[in-house]
């Protein structure tokens, strides 16, 4: 049984600190049982409470707020205050909070909470991982991250995908998007892009080598809360050892080497 205590006691030992800007990739049921009487509310509440309890009034708490599926795969508009975000419950329910900022882009929205909640995602950004993307503008304030719950399963840190493409990895490329955007029933007019897997060569994704560099690189730290682990690390660390570990092997963070066809893209 976790107690509050805990938690924060864990949030300590990652390193977060008072005023902190902190991106949070959460798979929070991976923790356990927590002491609190069980409600989805009151266990979302625990996690996001204890956060805000570390970084305090001028700290900022962000998060992903994907929504492929709605938008790509049913060819659904995207509406920015409506849309709910398709990557887990704490991600929906800080998107939902009332003082929430969410970034304009139709696939990888982020929302964020706190002092440099419109600095980070305020405005549109077209490219989903571009430089001046909520993305990158946490790479300019070297903002936190922690991975709640699953610090070294093999999928789960969307900062990665952010530096694969600033790093230019040979198996992405930039697709765009046609469906409606709409903000406050305000339609949006920008040719939105974002770097997308080849899908006929079933590139799958593994961070699992990747993130253990970062361990070894001493740029980041595991932390055990309850059944889970949390993964911290910064957006420095993560490019600093991104750099080297990507100039050895292109493809560190793909479960094998694709099978690239000589005369056919990305091979010509």
């Amino acid at each position: 049984m976790i107690t509050f205590d805990d938690y924060l006691d864990a949030l300590v030992k990652t390193g977060l600190k008072k005023d902190a800007t902190v991106l949070i990739h959460s798979g929070i049921s991976l923790f356990g049982k927590l002491n609190v009487k069980p409600s989805k509310k009151n266990i979302l509440d625990f996690y996001y409470n204890g956060i805000i309890e570390i970084i305090g009034k001028n700290g900022t708490l962000i998060t992903p707020t994907f929504t492929g599926t709605h938008y790509v795969r049913k060819n659904l508009p995207f509406d920015l205050k409506k849309t709910k975000s398709e990557v887990g419950p704490f991600s929906e329910y800080i998107r939902a909070k009332p003082n929430s900022v969410r970034s304009m882009h139709p696939i990888g929205s982020l929302t964020a909470i706190g002092k440099n909640a419109t600095l980070i995602c305020g405005g549109n950004h077209f490219d989903g991982y571009g430089y001046d993307s909520p993305w990158g503008r946490l790479l300019n304030l070297n903002s936190n991250i922690l991975t709640l719950g699953y610090a070294l399963y093999p999928s789960g840190m969307s900062a990665i995908h952010f530096m694969e493409n600033m790093l230019g990895v040979p198996y992405l490329y930039n697709k765009l998007f046609k469906s409606e955007v709409y903000n406050d029933k305000k339609k949006i007019n920008g040719l939105f892009t974002m770097a997308v897997r080849y899908l006929e060569y079933n590139i799958i994704h593994d961070q699992t080598q990747f993130k253990k560099q970062l361990i070894d690189d001493n740029r980041a730290k595991i932390i055990t809360l309850g059944n889970g682990t949390i993964l911290s690390t910064t957006f420095n660390n993560l490019f600093e050892t991104g750099k080297v570990a990507l100039a050895k092997d292109r493809y560190i963070l793909l479960k094998e080497s694709p099978a690239f066809i000589t005369g056919q893209k990305p091979l010509t």
